[in-house]
């Protein structure tokens, strides 16, 4: 898998009614010695506040290839036309660039055996073959060589109508309340047992795909539980398929609690699975910080404790949002739910201690943050009053450490100021005596007074012997 980065240069194929249409996708891979165009099908988007990055499958023959997942900022994705097998030589002229699809033939460059579309320009044509010679810096490891033509085909490019910027692909995630999300799971993952009913399944989100005219509808899987279905597809037609999407679910509750009924009774096992349910309210204002960009935070926690999380979209009471957790155990829930009850905080400040407890450039702030573990921290200044306060987001316990490490730092402070205080006193109202008048006319008289001879007394021992 490979996070390509969406950009001017990425394309994709703006008809895309049948599942066949939907895996017509390149990705260009540079890494690991590969160095073409390879087949691949888009699974996701993650809309960060810098970029968009696809998640792609490659349909590679090297296993390692297929399964890495990384980021490639300078990745290209395209669509492409189909591949017409019965093309003839006489379509690609003399000095044409094409495209063929090949393996590397450099022996001397140490290259995988990717293979994969590599562009070249024709030299020669003669009945049913052509002869390409390849860029030396595109493909290093490609020398020239003559093939069929039914394994070239004309360069892909985005003056072609029929593509359109792939940044126009957009992204609708769908939250399954806890016993859907269990009911689906079992559905999707069982073997042989509900083989019918999955392929019904698998089959209506299809045809809602095809009606709708999008590119994927698909459940997605958080480590243990399929707790969301995603909608790919140009964001004009998200909506309407999201509606679907929605009726589908609703029309599923009724014959999944029948299907699983007997399940449910028969095994035990089952029937605990993700029983556990707690609600959490927080601050609607802190919802982005739980959810991080692209939900990043909530699918860390759901792979970490193996639960799942939804995020209700209206608000409760006003200004509270309500979060579900769902699991299989009260420890794994109580885990997942308390990182996720973040609280935002006002900590009073007194003014005449602000600039100390900031410290200089505000690196006491930045101490205190990584101290307590709180997730953001800053100084706030009331308008009408002038009182300063300290700002912070985490969770209980963290604000919990975040006011002791404050409140230490301040007791530290002042200690040290009570003990500077008695010193200041002492020099402030303790002055040593003054000389008096004639004491300061005396020693101005003596020291006006020429100096006298006073022998030594090793001279006084030498006079007397004298």
């Amino acid at each position: 898998m490979i996070f390509g980065q969406g950009g001017k240069y990425v394309q994709f194929k703006q008809h895309m009614a049948s599942a066949q249409d939907s895996q017509y996708f390149e990705v260009f891979y540079t890494l690991d010695g590969v160095n073409a165009w390879l087949e691949c099908s888009i699974i996701d988007i993650h809309i960060t506040q810098q970029h968009k990055l696809f998640k792609v499958y490659v349909s590679s023959p090297i296993k390692s290839l297929r399964e890495r997942e990384i980021t490639v900022d300078r990745t290209q994705i395209r669509g492409f036309k189909h591949h017409d097998e019965s093309q003839q030589a006489a379509q690609f002229k003399i000095g044409e660039h094409v495209e063929v699809f090949t393996y590397p033939n450099n022996p001397h460059v140490k290259q995988s055996d990717t293979q994969g579309w590599r562009s070249g320009r024709v030299s020669n044509v003669k009945s049913k073959f052509v002869s390409l010679e390849f860029d030396h810096d595109r493909h290093p490891d490609q020398l020239p060589e003559i093939f069929t033509a039914n394994r070239l085909r004309h360069l892909s490019t985005g003056n072609d109508p029929a593509f359109i910027i792939i940044d126009s692909l957009g992204r609708h995630e769908i939250t399954l309340s806890a016993q859907l999300s269990q009911w689906i799971t079992q559905l999707l993952t069982s073997h042989a047992e509900f083989e019918h009913e999955r392929n019904t399944f698998y089959d209506q989100l299809h045809l809602l795909q095809t009606q709708s005219e999008v590119y994927s509808i698909a459940p997605v899987r958080s480590v243990h539980l399929y707790d969301k279905i995603v909608v790919l597809g140009g964001v004009d037609k998200l909506k309407r398929a999201a509606i679907q999407v929605n009726v589908l679910l609703n029309s599923q509750k009724s014959l999944l609690e029948k299907l699983f009924a007997s399940q449910y009774q028969n095994n035990p096992q089952i029937a605990n699975q993700f029983q556990v349910v707690r609600e959490v309210f927080v601050d609607n204002a802190v919802v982005t910080l739980i959810l991080g960009p692209g939900s990043q935070n909530i699918r860390k926690l759901t792979e970490q404790y193996g639960v799942s999380i939804q995020v209700e979209k209206g608000t409760f009471n006003g200004d509270k949002r309500k979060i579900i957790v769902s699991g299989r155990s009260e420890q794994e829930v109580a885990a997942a739910a308390e990182q996720i009850a973040l609280e935002k905080v006002f900590i009073a400040i007194d003014s005449t201690l602000i600039e100390h407890v900031c410290g200089e450039n505000d690196q006491n702030l930045e101490f205190f943050r990584e101290t307590s573990g709180i997730i953001q921290i800053d100084v706030d200044q009331d308008k009408l009053t002038g009182n300063y306060s300290i700002v912070a987001v985490g969770t209980r316990g963290q604000i919990d450490d975040l006011r002791h490490v404050v409140q230490t730092h301040i007791n530290l402070y002042e200690k040290a100021q009570e003990r500077k205080a008695p010193e200041q006193a002492r020099k402030v109202f303790y002055q040593p005596p003054q000389p008096t008048h004639h004491q300061q006319a005396a020693a101005a008289q003596q020291q006006a007074k020429p100096k006298q001879n006073v022998p030594t007394p090793a001279q006084q021992q030498q006079y007397r012997k004298k």
